[in-house]
């Protein structure tokens, strides 16, 4: 797996029929972990790239655990650390979740590339 801070370069974005996922997603309940995008049913999981879109001195933190709750010690996107990209990935089908620092709900924008699974 390879993390690429702060930009995105995708290696295998539409080589064998891909497709983008795109997602805009708030918080709704702080303190909770909910879904940030969803990987269809048939597909892997090929890259992701996700932008912190809050104000304010608040955090979010990125799971790449399909059905996993995210926790604090996820990939951590903020003010300060903006984005981040995560590439050569061959994840599994499912949900895959975003949570906020302590009574935070922060706002995250980005695009999964999906696939079929990789022979």
């Amino acid at each position: 797996m390879t993390v690429i801070f702060p930009g995105a370069e995708f290696t295998q974005q539409e080589v064998r029929g891909d497709e983008v996922v795109v997602f805009d997603a708030t918080l709704a309940v702080a303190d909770t972990s909910e879904v940030l995008f969803t990987v269809p049913v048939g597909k892997r999981l090929r890259s992701v790239a996700f932008t912190f879109r809050s104000t304010g001195n608040i955090a979010a933190f990125v799971s790449l655990t399909e059905g996993a709750s995210a926790t604090l010690a996820d990939i951590l996107v903020d003010r300060t650390n903006p984005s981040a990209a995560v590439d050569g990935l061959d994840l599994p089908e499912g949900d895959y979740e975003f949570i906020g620092g302590v009574g935070q709900q922060p706002r995250v924008r980005g695009f999964a590339v999906v696939g079929p699974a990789l022979a």
